[in-house]
């Protein structure tokens, strides 16, 4: 038999775990980290009405796994690359680290806006050359996780593209207001914070003048064996 660990530890609500613990053998189980007790509680809700073996948690184990499954989408590029030496230190002697996470040369099309927009606003200077420079690069990242003792670590990066009728869509939407430009804008004040994002969207309307907005980040999938 054999263990996964699907961590970022960063499960969300269950439904990538639940998916994946559907396409393992009956010998093989899957342990979810979530990352509240909240989260654990609707995911552990989900799978027993989906009658998943998929077993979701809050707390992260204190034992090691044959795999384990590193989801980095929503993780903030700053915090990348100790996510990925978290995600290492829960694999067994043999085990296999698969990561998910962005890359270097993400979000070029949104940070370009953003910055004439806290250009415009006379605000945060400097904060779009930061966040540039904190998105690591993928040979950042294998030379961390062969740092970390793995050992055959591969790399496979795709573009994908988030497409926004307006600029604000693109402010209003869900991953924008709630995860990104919070931590993006964070150290404004809330008056500055408001008006850059006005800002922002009516730059895009300049510059999409009867066109939709998009932007494209680089999605890249590491793996790695631990020695």
């Amino acid at each position: 038999s054999s263990d996964v660990c699907s961590s970022d530890l960063n499960a969300g609500s269950g439904g990538h775990a639940i998916e994946v613990s559907s396409k393992l053998s009956e010998s093989t189980s899957l342990t979810a980290v979530c990352e509240s007790a909240e989260l654990a509680s609707i995911a552990k809700h989900k799978s027993e009405a989906l009658k998943s073996r998929a077993v979701f948690v809050h707390e992260k184990p204190r034992r090691r796994f044959d795999a384990v499954i590193a989801d980095g989408t929503f993780i903030h590029a700053e915090d990348t690359l100790e996510m990925l030496a978290d995600a290492s230190s829960f694999l067994d002697t043999g085990g296999r680290l698969v990561a998910m996470t962005v890359s270097a040369s993400s979000f070029g099309e949104i940070h370009s806006m953003l910055w004439e927009a806290l250009e415009r606003a006379g605000v945060g200077e400097g904060l779009v050359e930061k966040l540039i420079s904190s998105v690591p690069t993928v040979s950042a990242m294998e030379a961390m996780i062969q740092g970390q003792g793995r050992s055959d670590v591969t790399s496979m990066t795709k573009a994908v593209s988030f497409e926004f009728e307006d600029g604000k869509a693109l402010i209003e939407s869900p991953m924008m207001e709630h995860f990104f430009l919070p931590r993006w804008l964070c150290g404004l004040s809330d008056g500055d914070v408001t008006r850059v994002k006005g800002l922002l969207a009516e730059i895009i309307d300049e510059e999409f003048v009867g066109m939709t907005f998009r932007f494209g980040i680089k999605a890249t999938a590491l793996t790695g064996i631990q020695k």
